[in-house]
């Protein structure tokens, strides 16, 4: 199965969670499922409730997890507005009928900066949003007033609609997900005895900007959200957004800002420690590793400097430091990284902690790559005693540590006790109906273990059920099929 339809199942099982028995909603989702989004996906974004409503839930609680899972949705939204972005400047209109709280919040952003968490449609058709609200019986009647030029550096995409967009507006323009708006300035229309189209009205004149800099991001205010982030939690909290949704471009210019921030504000050591962390993961993720160790290493000397040296925040840089090093190839740097993590955790949490999981972990894939078997199963041994404390012994999550052992058995030539961990992978994997795939390989490794020790027909029997699994996959892999085939004939003239 491809990345995409991985992605769009998760976003399908998402929505499954909100429509409930819906019958009517449960064929809109069928239609999706089969569906190509291509140039549709505003329409089906505005189709109906259930998309729109996942989304806005979503956004509006932080849901991290549910976020991940909109990705597909967004990923395609995304691909839409910078494929079809309007070119020039336009004013618009969007009414909205408010409660007087909410209202009375909303006035208090004038000069501040809001952001939105779904799209926005609006029209170009002033009396168009003021008739959307006529004869309504609402508390205030609300309407928003939106300068967007989209040759400003940095401001998100808005697109014109097609006339298949099912809005409900002619003219209409889409802003994206995560627009930011400067409200100008807030024009209160009392009633009048003739009873006009502004009259009693509330206008929040806004403009479309972009958050280029820190004076613009101190000023945001998101609606409804009655606390206050500080300037780093609100990088912080972009850079968490940006990461789990893979929008990457979306820490442009991020870490620059972030230094500015810094070069101009006095911060005490914590929020330093914060800022200098933050910049790290940062600069690794745009696969700026020299710049992401420099900030690094200066959050790990001030921790060493005022936290006590078995802290669990200094572990945490260690662990940073080693993933950079691993990522410029640097395998002894990142070990000796990851056996600094190893000492602290285990003065923490004695022999038993998740932390160690990964650092074992890791220290295996480098030393896997160095050939150093030996101490590939002293961390893989390590990783079964922490393991063992927490599951079954015929638990899922052994699977493919046996697997490993078995590799690792195989590589120093001790094919018995090789074959023995690769038996009782494979008897987890079939057990908990792992992919087909996986129990393909296994299948594989036993076959080559046999013909390693000269057990031709075993060797055969396990390479042809390899086949036979690899066969039943949805899209098979027949480099992998023809290597297998290989494999079968290389034993008959053994």
């Amino acid at each position: 199965m491809k990345r995409g339809e991985n992605d769009k199942d998760d976003f399908v099982r998402l929505c499954q969670t909100e429509i409930k028995e819906d019958s009517t909603q449960t064929d809109i989702l069928q239609q999706f499922q089969q569906a190509d989004m291509a140039d549709r996906v505003l329409s089906w974004f505005n189709r109906d409730v259930l998309f729109n409503g996942v989304l806005l839930n979503a956004f509006q609680h932080l849901n991290i997890e549910n976020m991940y899972a909109c990705r597909y949705f967004i990923q395609n939204i995304q691909k839409y507005f910078n494929e079809h972005k309007h070119m020039s400047a336009v004013q618009v209109f969007r009414s909205s009928p408010m409660k007087s709280e909410l209202l009375h919040e909303l006035k208090s952003y004038q000069g501040k900066i809001i952001g939105i968490k779904s799209l926005l449609t609006t029209t170009c058709d002033r009396s168009m949003a003021l008739l959307c609200q006529s004869g309504e019986n609402i508390q205030k009647r609300v309407l928003f007033e939106i300068d967007a030029d989209p040759q400003i550096n940095g401001v998100k995409p808005f697109v014109k609609t097609s006339p298949s967009y099912e809005s409900g507006l002619e003219d209409a323009i889409v802003f994206m997900i995560g627009s930011l708006f400067k409200i100008n300035q807030v024009v209160e229309k009392e009633d009048d005895e003739e009873g006009g189209g502004d009259s009693g009205i509330t206008i929040f004149q806004m403009t479309l900007c972009a958050a280029e800099s820190i004076d613009s991001l101190k000023m945001m205010n998101p609606i409804n959200d009655k606390e206050e982030k500080d300037f780093i939690g609100f990088i912080q909290l972009q850079y968490d957004l940006c990461t789990n949704l893979q929008y990457l471009d979306g820490l442009n210019n991020v870490d620059k800002i972030l230094e500015n921030y810094l070069n101009k504000s006095v911060l005490n050591d914590n929020n330093l420690i914060r800022a200098w962390d933050l910049l790290g993961k940062i600069c690794a993720v745009k696969n700026q590793l020299d710049q992401s160790l420099f900030w690094y290493k200066k959050a790990l000397d001030l921790k060493k400097k005022i936290l006590p040296k078995n802290d669990s925040s200094v572990a945490d840089s260690y662990f940073y430091i080693a993933y950079v090093y691993l990522n410029k190839n640097d395998s002894n740097q990142a070990l000796d990284a990851f056996k600094q993590v190893l000492a602290i955790s285990k003065e923490i949490h004695g022999e038993d902690s998740r932390l160690l999981m990964k650092c074992y972990g890791q220290m295996c894939i480098i030393y896997e790559d160095q050939e150093k078997f030996a101490d590939l199963l002293v961390c893989y041994n390590q990783m079964f005693n922490i393991l063992l404390k927490h599951v079954p012994i015929d638990d899922q999550q052994f699977a493919f540590l046996y697997n490993n052992m078995g590799k690792t058995f195989a590589n120093l030539g001790q094919y018995s006790l090789a074959l023995g961990y690769y038996k009782t992978s494979l008897d987890i994997k079939l057990k908990y109906q792992f992919r087909k795939d996986y129990i393909a390989n296994n299948y594989k490794s036993i076959g080559i273990v046999h013909k390693s020790m000269g057990n031709i027909e075993q060797a055969r029997t396990n390479f042809e059920q390899a086949i036979t699994t690899y066969n039943q996959l949805e899209s098979r892999d027949e480099k992998i099929i023809s290597e297998i085939e290989k494999l079968i004939q290389n034993l008959s003239t053994s």
